[in-house]
């Protein structure tokens, strides 16, 4: 059950980053993000070429 929670509440958080940045986005007159591409770049952002975890700042997407 607890596991079925965690990821109730990490599609929560997703999504509504995901809301977010397009929000952003709209009000900077640039183009809606598709969410799958959206969670690819999250994907290339978290691992580089060597494999060393990174977090880069959200105003890439932005």
């Amino acid at each position: 059950m607890y596991v079925r929670y965690f990821l109730y509440l990490f599609s929560i958080l997703l999504y509504n980053l995901w809301i977010l940045i397009n929000c952003i986005r709209s009000i900077r007159g640039k183009t809606h993000l598709v969410f799958i591409d959206f969670l690819i770049s999250l994907g290339r952002d978290i691992k580089n070429k060597d494999g060393n975890n990174r977090y880069k700042m959200i105003n890439h997407y932005v």
